[in-house]
């Protein structure tokens, strides 16, 4: 049986669609067990057309699935995300009474480095590396780069410092490494690690927080011998938190966007990525300092998406 989906009420806060060209036609993907992590493969795929392209036909066989799913609508144009969602349950629907899915496009947000700063000062406990016993394998790795001549024992690291540049984010931090030299002497090193990272729209229906996909592109550790297997092992411990923090942040900028005209997001909202372009601002111009430049979209499959006003909650003594 067809499952019919109509992305209204539609609110465009952001203005991206109020051209003469309107909503493009839009890539709807249904996901069946729930998709985690973006990737996978939809049990049905549509793409939105006359006579709206906010309502998507999905009429394969497959269509709903009779349990748990997830639903990802994304705006070519762009290559974002507009909706993803997770349903324990698929409502009914039919071409007259169509599943409704409020959809809200918030004004551009820019993550600067002041506010990647401030995000890092935040999560330093869980971005700061403690010093921590180098294990095993990098011991090794460095014995035979170096001929047992520089062996690392310990290694931690002070704050990072961020910058963007065209397309990218990168971490500076300062590294302390007490290492073995020469067999005998144990002596401190201050190398420093940069690691790089891109970003782009996560495509994860299941992942509420997820908004963006924020893999590693490089590493690089300066200022030691053997610095390819220990500039790794600090790669492999620091990187995956650096993906929950950025997208924490994002979550905060549209909270207070919203908040800002009196609104917030239902319980079931989540938020996605219209577009996201990562720029390094121009050296000594006010005002283009750089950042992420994004594109947000709020939807919900289980309610109106937002509510005005604040909540006041009466508790009797």
């Amino acid at each position: 049986m067809p499952w019919f989906l109509s992305l209204t009420p539609l609110y465009d806060g952001g203005e991206y669609y109020t051209t003469a060209t309107g909503v493009p036609p839009l890539n709807g993907s249904i996901f069946s067990p729930p998709n985690f992590g973006g990737g996978g493969t939809p049990i049905d795929t549509v793409t939105s057309g006359p006579p709206s392209t906010l309502s998507l036909d999905f009429v394969s066989a497959a269509s709903p699935p009779a349990g748990p799913g997830t639903v990802l609508v994304t705006d070519p144009t762009t290559s974002g995300d507009l909706v993803r969602a997770r349903l324990n349950q698929f409502p009914p629907s039919s071409p007259t009474a169509r599943a409704p899915a409020a959809l809200v496009t918030l004004p551009p947000a820019l993550i600067d480095p002041p506010m990647l700063t401030a995000a890092i000062t935040a999560a330093a406990p869980d971005l700061v590396l403690p010093p921590t016993p180098v294990p095993y394998w990098v011991r090794f790795a460095s014995t035979l780069l170096t001929a047992g001549t520089w062996i690392p024992l310990v290694v931690s690291t002070g704050p990072p410092t961020a910058t963007f540049g065209s397309g990218t984010i990168t971490l500076t931090y300062p590294v302390n490494v007490a290492a073995r030299v020469w067999y005998f002497s144990v002596q401190t090193y201050t190398p420093t690690l940069t690691l790089t990272y891109t970003a782009a729209p996560s495509h994860d229906p299941g992942v509420p927080s997820h908004i963006l996909n924020i893999p590693l592109s490089s590493h690089r550790l300066v200022g030691v011998q053997g610095a390819l297997a220990l500039g790794l092992l600090l790669a492999q411990l620091i990187s995956p938190l650096v993906q929950p923090m950025v997208n924490q942040t994002i979550v905060s900028t549209a909270r207070n966007l919203m908040a800002q005209s009196g609104l917030r997001p239902t319980p079931t909202a989540v938020f996605s990525a219209r577009s996201i372009r990562i720029t390094p601002g121009t050296p000594g111009t006010p005002g283009t300092t750089g950042g992420i430049n994004l594109q947000l979209a709020l939807a919900d499959l289980l309610g109106p998406a937002f509510v005005q006003g604040t909540l006041a909650v009466a508790v009797a003594p």
